[in-house]
């Protein structure tokens, strides 16, 4: 992976993390390679930001000086809005199906046989997993009539789709939570303590510097 690779996945909107993106994430965790991409950035008025504990890279706005600006970065934050649902019900499955109480991080494996066998002996999960397959579109089947399978799998493909997670093995269908997943856990942070998000230009915008374009 070199400077011009990475520069075009971050303006690109992606989150550089380990799971998604190996050998761009540990290009930028080289100090010397994370100050030359901040540096390129400049020029287009973007920053480079990392989540807490460096599992996520990505860009952001330094400042919001256009309407145009505004407008990307309202369609970014509306995107994120919209998936906030899908993927709170997602991870709340997902501890239930587990018994944990702690919520996904970056690097957490989720098996697809495990999780489906855990689901089949439970009817309470199943009809939680039926409920989020009908009530969010990302998760929606393809399928006229799924199964318990099928449900399952479009679960999986959307959270793969948005990115929170990787196929880390093909074959044994076993998944990854990507370091988009901080990320993820930030902006829900934020949105819980700000009731309503303005988008004006200028110095009231340089509150929202923090959420990627």
């Amino acid at each position: 992976m070199n400077l011009k690779e990475t520069l075009e996945l971050l303006t690109a909107g992606e989150f550089i993390c380990l799971q998604n993106y190996p050998d761009a994430y540990h290009f930028l965790h080289s100090e010397d390679n994370e100050d030359v991409v901040r540096k390129s950035l400049l020029p287009f008025g973007l920053d480079l930001k990392v989540t807490d504990g460096y599992e996520s890279y990505y860009c952001v706005y330094k400042t919001i000086d256009s309407a145009r600006d505004a407008r990307k970065l309202r369609s970014q934050f509306e995107k994120i809005r919209d998936t906030i649902a899908p993927v709170v019900e997602f991870i709340t499955l997902i501890m239930r199906a587990e018994n944990k109480d702690l919520a996904l991080v970056p690097g957490d494996s989720i098996k697809f046989a495990v999780l489906l066998n855990t689901i089949t002996e439970s009817p309470g999960l199943q009809t939680e997993l039926k409920r989020i397959g009908k009530q969010q579109r990302l998760f929606a089947s393809g399928k006229s009539n799924p199964d318990l399978k099928d449900r399952l799998q479009s679960l999986l493909d959307g959270m793969v789709k948005e990115k929170y997670l990787s196929l880390s093995n093909s074959e044994a269908r076993v998944y990854s939570v990507t370091g988009k997943m901080s990320y993820f856990h930030q902006c829900l942070a934020f949105i819980c303590e700000h009731e309503e998000i303005e988008y004006d230009t200028g110095a009231e915008a340089e509150s929202q510097e923090g959420f990627a374009f």
